[in-house]
């Protein structure tokens, strides 16, 4: 994708620069997951071409924070 956000992604990894990530895992009430890390540290990511579609791997991105706070979890 060329896009704002993609182009963010590269550039924070490129940098070494810290970013948020939050996912969800679910759609239903009563199965949800959310898993939220407030500082990323990217890794150049790596190219997967033997598809279709390109796809980028992070393999050694770190998780960072202070006084335990690297990860939240919520179930809902």
């Amino acid at each position: 994708m060329d896009n704002d956000a993609t182009h963010g992604l590269y550039q924070a990894a490129r940098q070494e620069s810290p970013i948020s990530v939050m996912f969800q895992l679910g759609e239903a009430e009563g199965q949800l997951m959310g898993v939220y890390l407030k500082s990323v540290v990217p890794e150049i990511p790596e190219f997967e071409d033997g598809e279709n579609r390109l796809k980028w791997t992070f393999r050694a991105s770190r998780a960072q924070g202070t006084a335990e706070d690297e990860i939240a979890i919520a179930f809902g």
